[in-house]
């Protein structure tokens, strides 16, 4: 589901060069595109979700999102002016806002505590795997659809990018069915006729974390409007410095995500579940912050390479430092979060993420290049500028936070000392 979800999300930063061409744009409206346009309703659907998914069936709730984004994904190709586009992605990001709280929650009822950050972080994965395969299978469906589909009369005159949105939204409908047939190991009483959670319980809880809420949001939504960026204008700014085609950009690139994408989850959530197994109880922010301290070098020098394959070299390293925040992010959430509000929270996150990462990191990016710099050729120096930015943002408040994280576990671990976790079938 996840590596479904972030092709219909990332395929479109392959596609900008082309849709920016078609419909007159400017890199603003680009960035407008790749961010608010799909992080509005991203950020309104997150809090609405989370709290649908801790009160009714979760499968029923899932299966709505995903028949949203994906039959809006598939309107985005219909798209012949910037507005229906850009409506046509508020779609998409009110389906897409139901995975992260949904599917943090059934891993949150399915493992120990101990075993909470190899399992999101392989979670993670997915939709990692899924920013890496939009670059690859963007690429070679341009490809494929150079010369139209003119035996498919429905289809016949639309431009390839056009196409390349219908043809990767389609099999999203396909998993519908297969969201329906998955276990729920939450108890079948615990949604449903009586609600799960209410506003004046979770209020109350918001309130006994927000020291921890603040440094955590604040934190991995700057990393997240790194990672958005990067994800969004990294194919468009090697193909103005190093006049790469499309298929090749997002041969190399997505190649490059996902194989950085597997080591990095694997490797800093099994590491953060080892530490927290010997009582390091801040362990997720003591990984990143050190994750971040080795990236921050990278990212103010990456985008200034003179050679495409030293910049995809480099591009890959920052990948595989950044990218580690979804995991991570939802590791150290569930940890601290009772699971009577896990969707809630996770929900309300994501929508400050969406608000972010997801909406001001890409937009900034085309607005610094478009009205601050003035020169689309500079915009490696944009990415450069907003990037630094966040990482800088993001260290500062997890050195911050690692106290409050560390409370905020102790809280839980007194009131729940053992929290029990069914089998995983």
């Amino acid at each position: 589901m996840y590596i479904f979800a972030m092709i219909d999300r990332q395929v479109l930063s392959l596609l900008i060069g082309g849709i920016k061409s078609d419909l007159k744009l400017g890199d603003f409206q680009a960035g407008l595109l790749l961010g608010p346009a799909f992080g509005i309703f991203y950020v309104i659907g997150g809090p609405i979700f989370g709290y649908m998914l801790d009160r009714f069936a979760r499968k029923r709730i899932l299966a709505v999102g995903v028949g949203l984004w994906s039959l809006a994904n598939m309107a985005c190709g219909l798209a012949s002016s910037f507005t229906h586009l850009f409506l046509a992605r508020m779609l998409v990001g009110a389906g897409e806002a139901s995975i992260a709280p949904g599917s943090y929650g059934l891993i949150g009822d399915s493992f120990p505590r101990k075993r909470f950050g190899l399992a999101i972080s392989v979670f993670a994965i997915g939709g990692t795997l899924g920013g890496g395969l939009a670059l690859v299978l963007g690429g070679w469906l341009l490809h494929l659809f150079a010369d139209g589909v003119p035996f498919i009369p429905l289809l016949d005159g639309l431009r390839p990018w056009q196409l390349v949105l219908i043809a990767t939204g389609a099999p999203g409908v396909v998993l519908i069915a297969i969201i329906l047939a998955i276990r729920d190991p939450r108890p079948a009483n615990a949604a449903g006729a009586k609600p799960r959670v209410t506003m004046r319980e979770l209020l109350p809880f918001i309130r006994s974390r927000r020291a921890f809420l603040i440094c955590h949001f604040t934190a991995f939504c700057a990393t997240g409007m790194v990672a958005y960026s990067l994800a969004a204008w990294s194919p468009e700014h090697m193909a103005r410095t190093f006049g790469w085609g499309r298929p090749q950009i997002g041969a190399y690139l997505g190649i490059g995500t996902m194989a950085s994408s597997i080591v990095s989850h694997l490797l800093s959530g099994a590491l953060v579940d080892h530490l927290y197994a010997r009582g390091v109880r801040d362990a997720v922010f003591r990984v990143f912050i050190t994750m971040q301290l080795i990236a921050l070098p990278v990212m103010a020098t990456c985008y200034f390479y003179s050679s495409p394959y030293a910049f995809v070299a480099g591009y890959t390293v920052l990948h595989l430092l950044v990218v580690p925040f979804s995991g991570l992010s939802a590791t150290s959430l569930q940890l601290v979060t009772p699971s009577a509000f896990r969707s809630s929270i996770s929900g309300l996150f994501m929508a400050v993420l969406g608000l972010v990462g997801l909406s001001i990191g890409p937009t900034m990016v085309g607005f610094v290049t478009q009205y601050v710099i003035g020169d689309e050729a500079r915009l490696g120096l944009s990415i450069t500028l907003v990037g630094s930015t966040g990482m800088i943002v993001a260290i500062a408040m997890m050195v911050i936070g690692l106290r409050y994280l560390r409370q905020a576990d102790d809280e839980l671990t007194r009131h729940a000392p053992v929290e029990a976790a069914p089998a995983v079938h």
